[in-house]
């Protein structure tokens, strides 16, 4: 066995974030205990997006237990990563991303060809560089039973592992057991995604259609009657925006029904850091209703291609992806987290500069 689970690790803490500290929050600590060698990354020993193998991207899981046999809602999360020494002395990190995850076959399902019908409820989510994350105060993820930590290893090209290192790296979920406003992590990317080398700048877009954007309100509040704009109950609380380092910038679009603009998010450069990586909530909250869709937008010079860009974990390859947390009264309560996965097309926007 290359990539081994030996413990896990739980507890408590009271470093809280300013905005929390009116309601008791518990630490669970989550850290794997993986031994990765060169074979880790030969070999299938965990789940693979993709369902291949990939030799430099590993993907696999870590099960942790709650403190206790209570309903927890997850507030919020601190990554915790390892850092390893290459042979000519850098510092290195073998994790690209860790997700806390529990899977609910069911969930939010839907009988659209592009929705991912894994029934994966993500509880937490870092990505390499993302900086610790508190949920808008009042705001929770319901926690489910049996959760994991879902862990992506990418090899460092000067990493040779002539000997085993050890990756001890997790999560800190700040849980409470006080109910909060039910929240959710949602998103949408498009695995089909396909760049060709050529001239000029042109923009991967990848959409996630009303039709599945619908899904994260509750049937109730669809029924109700009650989903006109000046009434809303579903709100986008946070987001980011997620890319690697090929392509150049990024930024996230909302339609309403009828094609008009509802939001546009700035355009942000793409790549690996705090602020490109990180989760951050808005600071007015967005209403959301029924029959907008959406749109995430990334561009690339493709004169400065050298192969051909797919969509994939591995070193070479690219993602266009928004991970958004939404939350309110009208949020659907047993919704998966990827909604929508093979949704795109391509626009060609200028002559390269």
């Amino acid at each position: 066995v290359n990539l081994l689970q030996v413990g896990r690790e739980t507890g408590r803490t009271q470093q809280v974030h300013a905005d929390w500290t009116d309601t008791k929050v518990e630490v669970v600590r989550v850290r794997a205990n993986l031994q990765v060698d060169s074979l880790s990354f030969t070999e299938s020993p965990g789940r693979f997006y993709g369902g291949s193998v990939v030799k430099d991207s590993v993907m696999t899981e870590v099960p942790f237990d709650w403190p206790e046999d209570a309903q927890y809602y997850v507030v919020g999360w601190r990554p915790a990563i390892s850092k390893h020494t290459c042979q000519n002395g850098s510092q290195v990190e073998l994790v690209h991303h860790i997700n806390a995850v529990y899977t609910n076959q069911g969930a939010g399902m839907s009988d659209d060809d592009d929705d991912d019908d894994d029934g994966r409820i993500f509880l937490a989510s870092y990505d390499r560089g993302a900086a610790e994350y508190w949920l808008p105060h009042g705001h929770g993820i319901a926690a489910g039973k049996h959760p994991y930590l879902e862990f992506h290893l990418l090899r460092p090209p000067c990493m040779s592992f002539e000997e085993p290192v050890v990756e001890d790296s997790g999560l800190d979920l700040f849980v409470t057991k006080a109910p909060q406003q039910h929240a959710a992590i949602v998103g949408f990317t498009d695995e089909t995604m396909r760049l060709d080398p050529g001239t000029g700048v042109v923009d991967h877009v990848t959409v996630l259609a009303n039709t599945s954007l619908d899904r994260i309100f509750a049937p109730a509040y669809l029924s109700s009657g009650s989903t006109n704009q000046s009434s809303p109950q579903v709100k986008l609380l946070a987001m980011h925006l997620h890319t690697h380092d090929i392509f150049e910038s990024k930024y996230l679009e909302i339609l309403n029904s009828d094609g008009s603009v509802h939001f546009q998010s700035a355009e942000e450069p793409c790549g690996y850091g705090v602020q490109q990586q990180s989760i951050f909530n808005l600071t007015n909250p967005l209403d959301l209703a029924p029959g907008q869709s959406m749109r995430m937008h990334c561009k690339k010079d493709v004169a400065k291609l050298n192969h051909v860009l797919l969509d994939g974990t591995s070193l070479g390859e690219e993602m266009c992806a928004a991970l958004l947390i939404v939350g309110g009264p009208g949020l659907r309560g047993d919704l998966s987290t990827v909604m929508s996965d093979t949704n795109g097309f391509v626009d060609q926007l200028r002559a390269s500069v």
